[in-house]
């Protein structure tokens, strides 16, 4: 059994290459530095999507591929918390075996990477969501009311071990004079209100910087301090750490950025007229950090986003950085280097406006890829732009996606059941989902409402159904956040071909089995049929106007055709799983 403090408690929810040589800077530090040679393990880095990264319940063994940064050689990969077995391919993939009992039953995995000491400990959590695939996938909306609120940022983890998923949510200007509120859940898309804490007012974001396996939270405060609220493992949290920094903080990530198997802390800085700069706070791995050491280039810019990932191929993880500067935006490549910080940055073009970024494979290449949110300057027409990467910290020009008005966060990870990497887009108006085709496109986004003034979005399974659901905070002053549950609805087939029939001539029917494999009812509005020779199908049902979780019923279609050649129809299904109707193709021959 794996130590305590060598896990961290992650919730039922957050490259296959040649090594580059090092910077000669680099190279040198090590030859005169022995301390180097006997270097700490990191703390590791997953990327998204996991290989696969969706199982339908009931399936034999399989090889679970797992890439990322920082893997030791005996770096282990932990399945809710349990060890499996692992073979080590290089410091960016290993390959677990994962037994047909782990993916038996509906659910939701939390997958980690481990690596041992000296130094070493867990990665952050991807999800793996065990649940049988659908045609139509919807998100059903549900606030939680809790008075007085500005939420701006918001995490999700299990921060009392139970197995649920918990949230923390951070608020700009708390009348109660908590900025840090826990909401505790029950794992049915319920939650109670926990403790509140006094900490900062700007971002908020999760890790285990002390080493005792426990879920810590780290606040970011635009004043110019961060504050390090370490948990105890029961939902509370002892009083913040705080750490002063430059004011005009805006954005911050936690990674192990020289490898001592310690997480540290980055936060980008802008002040009107000043150059903007970044600062790396070096974790001690008890909570504190060391004096920061700066970087910046000297330009006047605008940082709002940061994302973490191995973008050239080293095992070394490297930040892109969004700035929305009016006259330069553009993303930011900062390569690490372990021993000398960050190599000066290379940008990429993305947008007009671009103000948040993610990473993930979007082309299943192995490359890292990013995905920006783009404002585009009116506050109407936003877009998502996608660059792909080469690999070796380069991209290609982007591509762009439309999405809602003013989208304002995002975020990655397999929502829709088919190991494709899809992404979530919030704004001012509500929820957009965009479903990957795994070769770095996107389909055409779908609408959900989210709350009131929506502010910001993490994801995780909150009701336990084995489906990705969404938390989403409010920027206002009666609602916290809403919870989107999936309501899903899948059908046995969706291409129906009947053949040759007579004409005027009824063939034998053919039955669609509808099956509702969300946690809650699934609501009917419709079923018609209609298509260039609607005429020739016909359909009777055993549906009603609802069908419950885990219910089905049936649908039975029965072609007679009433000319000679192909026929075709369409039978759409609208239900509350979906903005759009599910559709059934109807294909038969008149003879």
């Amino acid at each position: 059994m794996a130590r305590k403090e060598d896990l961290f408690r992650t919730p039922k929810l957050v490259i296959d290459t040649q090594m580059k040589p090092v910077c000669l800077v680099c190279l040198f530090a090590i030859l005169i530095n022995p301390v180097a040679l006997a270097r700490k393990n990191p703390v590791p880095l997953l990327n998204q999507p996991l290989v696969p990264g969706f199982s339908v319940p009931g399936r034999s063994d399989f090889t679970l591929t797992v890439r990322g940064a920082g893997f030791a050689k005996n770096a282990t990969v932990y399945w809710n918390g349990s060890p499996r077995t692992t073979t080590f391919k290089s410091a960016v993939r290993l390959d677990a075996t994962i037994p047909a009992a782990d993916v038996a039953q509906p659910g939701t995995a939390t997958v980690t990477v481990v690596n041992p000491p000296p130094g070493g400990g867990a990665s952050n959590p991807v999800f793996f969501s065990i649940s049988l695939p659908s045609a139509s996938i919807g998100w059903l909306n549900k606030n939680i009311v809790t008075g007085n609120e500005y939420s701006v940022s918001i995490a999700t983890a299990d921060f009392n071990d139970d197995g649920n998923l918990d949230v923390a949510l951070l608020d700009a200007f708390p009348s109660n004079g908590k900025t840090v509120e826990i909401y505790l859940g029950n794992g049915d898309a319920t939650f109670q209100e926990g403790a509140g804490y006094l900490a900062g007012d700007n971002s908020i974001f999760t890790g285990d910087v002390n080493g005792d396996g426990e879920v810590d939270l780290v606040t970011t405060d635009s004043a110019g301090a961060f504050e390090v609220l370490l948990g105890n493992g029961d939902g509370t949290f002892r009083p913040p750490l705080k750490t002063s920094a430059n004011p005009g903080g805006f954005v911050g990530a936690l990674g192990d950025f020289n490898g001592d198997g310690h997480l540290d802390m980055v936060i980008h800085y802008e002040q009107s007229g000043v150059p903007s700069t970044f600062q790396v706070f070096f974790g001690n791995g008890d909570g504190t950090f060391q004096a920061p050491t700066t970087y910046g280039d000297g330009e006047n810019l605008f940082p709002v986003s940061i994302a973490l990932g191995d973008y050239n191929s080293d095992a070394i993880i490297d930040l892109a950085v969004v700035n929305n500067a009016p006259t330069n935006p553009r993303i930011q490549i900062y390569l690490g280097t372990l021993c000398c910080g960050f190599q000066p940055p290379t940008s990429f073009d993305a947008g007009l406006t671009p103000v948040r970024v993610v990473t993930a494979d979007f082309n299943n290449d192995t490359h890292l890829d990013l995905a920006v949110a783009n404002l585009e300057g009116s506050g109407f027409g936003s877009t998502v732009s996608i660059l792909l990467g080469n690999g070796d910290g380069t991209f290609q020009p982007p591509m762009i996606f439309p999405v809602g008005p003013t989208a304002l966060r995002l975020r990655a990870g397999v929502f829709t059941g088919d190991s494709k990497p899809d992404l979530a887009v919030v704004s001012a108006t509500g929820l957009s989902v965009l479903a990957g085709n795994g070769d770095g496109t996107f389909k055409n986004a779908l609408s959900f409402p989210a709350g009131f003034i929506p502010s910001a979005i993490a994801t995780g399974d909150v009701n336990n159904d084995g489906r990705l659901d969404f938390i989403v905070a409010n920027d206002t002053t009666f609602l916290a956040f809403s919870v989107l549950t999936q309501s899903t609805a899948a059908l046995s087939d969706t291409n129906l071909t009947f053949g040759g029939v007579g004409v005027g001539t009824s063939s034998h029917p053919r039955n669609v089995r509808l099956t509702n494999i969300g946690s809650s009812d699934l609501s009917l509005a419709s079923i018609i049929i209609g298509g260039t020779d609607a005429g020739d199908f016909s359909q009777q049902t055993t549906c009603g106007a609802t069908v419950a979780s885990g219910a089905s019923c049936t649908i039975t279609v029965t072609f007679t055709p009433t000319g000679l050649g192909a026929r075709h129809g369409q039978l759409a299904l609208t239900d509350s799983a979906s903005s759009k109707p599910q559709v059934i193709t109807l294909a038969g021959r008149g003879k």
